[in-house]
């Protein structure tokens, strides 16, 4: 593994190889291998997997709680796959699981008016690059959040598929900007894209905006965006079992981002 870092303030540059663990937790990745500190307000991350590496890399760079906090976040994040590398990509921000989704709990936690935004692109370089994405999130309070995907094929046998979650209460908001390319080189691809929203909160408010660009026909990609509250049958079924109304909502919800 090699690091480089630019001018620009917290910028990193890193190259995985075959001699890195399958399993990367990001904030490892980035004290331990480099060794400094990095405000995880700001940060702008490249990653470069070479030929043949299969990695899974976690995001925990700001978790739920953390995120309280903070005001505003930001990260940026680039992906590289060269010919036959596999990255695994997971992203949640979500409760620890002792607060089980409930809303009273979540309601404690404070009036958060944190923003969020996640940039992510992903560069499909060479034959058999694999990526797989997955997001999850739960907004509560005013908080903003904003995903920011690019899912950009620039070989020919590549494979990407991102699945992204968002579940909302109060008033918060979440904005996906989802967005496939395949360049016109890019022949026999495959491209999924899943954005699922959950509305709770009365004034909560979602807006997805998937995006294809395709300048080779002999590819297989698809899109979609589902934005829904709370199934009354359900939520009716789980009372039936004797589930009170506030379990039976977690339970609809933890099924839900799972």
């Amino acid at each position: 593994m090699s690091t480089k870092n630019s001018d620009q303030k917290n910028f990193l540059q890193i190259n995985i190889d075959k001699s890195s663990c399958s399993v990367i937790k990001f904030k490892d990745l980035i004290t331990n291998k480099i060794g400094q500190e990095f405000d995880v307000m700001y940060l702008a991350v490249k990653i470069v997997l070479e030929k043949n590496v299969s990695v899974e890399i976690i995001d925990d760079l700001i978790d739920f709680e953390g995120l309280l906090k903070l005001s505003s976040v930001e990260h940026e994040i680039e992906f590289d796959l060269h010919a036959g590398s596999k990255l695994f990509y997971t992203c949640k921000l979500k409760p620890q699981l002792s607060l089980e989704y409930n809303q009273a709990i979540l309601q404690e936690l404070g009036d958060s008016s944190s923003k969020l935004t996640k940039r992510l692109i992903f560069n499909l370089t060479g034959s058999n690059a694999h990526a797989k994405i997955r997001i999850r999130s739960l907004a509560i309070s005013s908080q903003i959040f904003k995903f920011q995907t690019l899912q950009n094929h620039l070989h020919s046998d590549t494979f990407s598929c991102l699945c992204l979650k968002n579940v909302l209460f109060d008033s918060a908001k979440v904005e996906c900007n989802n967005s496939i390319k395949v360049n016109k080189d890019a022949c026999k691809s495959f491209a999924n894209q899943v954005n699922r929203n959950l509305i709770i909160g009365e004034n909560a408010h979602v807006i997805s905006s998937p995006q294809l660009e395709i300048e080779n026909e002999d590819v297989k990609c698809k899109h979609g965006a589902v934005t829904k509250v709370i199934d009354e049958e359900q939520f009716f079924y789980l009372q039936n079992r004797g589930i009170d109304a506030v379990s039976a909502k977690q339970l609809l919800v933890k099924g839900f981002l799972s």
